[in-house]
């Protein structure tokens, strides 16, 4: 097989779909199946391995991207602009055309939900419908290019792969597609994420003042959609009813958000409440997971939840949100809450802070149901969908 991998999210520090598809361009890079492979994005093709490797190494700073030039300005003001959106989908569309002409016998797949300009076969990742479920928690720019892009991949998608059996669901519901043109494809957790001894730990914690099991962790791009704002009324609810508060340590880029949530959270900082970690190494954030009293993370929608995933195979307790895709990875090895209460946060927040029997149990099962995911399994269903198209 002939594979074309999209690899836009490679092109700047990794979050969540840019770890997905660096997982997939690692799996397809090394694949006998593959007889041949490209990374393509924004008008251009990538060397795989040159791409791969940059991620093996430590994280660039903070929003500094792999791919300079017009087309990386014009990508990274399509969050800010409207006019930029419309340039970005008139441009881009021709310059697919020119380059991927002459590859038609490939397939192609994109692991962020917008499909190129491209006549042969057609895969899309279609991760979350957030922007269309959730429209007021994004840049309104963000809701136009990404809601345009997912009706057009289930339009013209050859098969569409889903994170989660509700996002599934969610795509035929909402587009009438075929559930046979439909695969859900859990994620995996790389192996780095597992319990770890106080002696591997320190030199991290102690950089932020930390001390083992005694904090909490919130992992995530800090913006509304991730309901951080709800989190922190509860989190500082928490801190005004208990004699020995733990610390919440929040790990991730600075995201899109109004003035009111900046204030909340540089108010909780002030306080040395919150402690802002900022975007962290794979490695790092290994460690912080495997440390923390429990991982925080009441999202009022996912796709999947990754950070849950990697918390269970951590053996760190999870408190995570009821009726959403999370519940199909932690079963009942996690503490549910309403997202949309801050009552609900703060009770599960008070909870997760005590040592009792039944947080241990939450745990181990945890780390048993962790077992079942891998990226290895993810890679190897992604090439079951590829054969099926070919």
């Amino acid at each position: 097989m002939n594979i074309i991998l999209g690899c836009d999210p490679l092109l700047m520090p990794l979050t969540g779909i840019g770890h997905y598809t660096y997982q997939i361009g690692k799996g397809l890079h090394t694949s006998n199946d593959v007889d041949h492979l490209d990374f393509y994005a924004h008008g251009r093709f990538f060397e795989p391995r040159e791409l791969l490797e940059r991620h093996e190494c430590p994280p660039l700073a903070q929003n500094q991207p792999i791919m300079s030039g017009v087309f990386s300005s014009l990508r990274a003001s399509v969050a800010r602009s409207r006019l930029a959106v419309k340039a970005y989908q008139h441009v881009i569309p021709w310059l697919d055309r020119l380059q991927l002409g002459g590859k038609r016998d490939a397939i192609f797949h994109s692991p962020n939900f917008m499909l190129p300009s491209f006549r042969g076969r057609r895969i899309v990742t279609i991760h979350d419908l957030s922007t269309l479920r959730f429209p007021e928690y994004h840049p309104a720019s963000r809701v136009m290019l990404v809601n345009d892009q997912i009706k057009k991949a289930t339009r013209y998608a050859d098969h569409i792969i889903t994170d989660s059996v509700l996002v599934k669901q969610e795509i035929i519901d909402r587009f009438s597609v075929s559930p046979d043109c439909v695969s859900a494809i859990p994620l995996g957790a790389e192996t780095r994420f597992c319990p770890y001894e106080t002696s591997s730990t320190s030199s991290v914690l102690n950089a932020l003042s930390l001390t083992h099991k005694e904090y909490f962790l919130f992992v995530s791009t800090v913006e509304p959609r991730k309901n951080v704002q709800r989190l922190l009324q509860a989190y500082k609810q928490y801190r005004q009813s208990v004699a020995a508060p733990l610390p919440l340590v929040m790990v991730g880029a600075q995201g899109w958000a109004d003035q009111s949530f900046r204030s909340l959270i540089e108010d909780l900082v002030a306080k040395q409440w919150v402690v802002l970690a900022g975007y962290q190494s794979n490695q790092s954030l290994a460690y912080l997971m495997s440390s923390a009293k429990a991982l925080l993370f009441p999202s009022i929608y996912e796709g999947f939840g990754l950070p849950a995933l990697e918390a269970m195979q951590s053996g760190t307790l999870v408190v995570t949100s009821q009726g959403t895709s999370m519940q199909e990875i932690c079963l009942d090895a996690a503490i549910y809450v309403d997202p949309l209460s801050v009552e609900s946060i703060q009770h599960a927040i008070l909870k997760a802070s005590e040592d009792s029997r039944e947080q241990s149990e939450a745990i181990q099962l945890g780390l048993e149901y962790a077992k079942s995911y891998s990226w290895e399994k993810c890679v190897e269903q992604t090439l079951n969908v590829y054969n099926t198209v070919a």
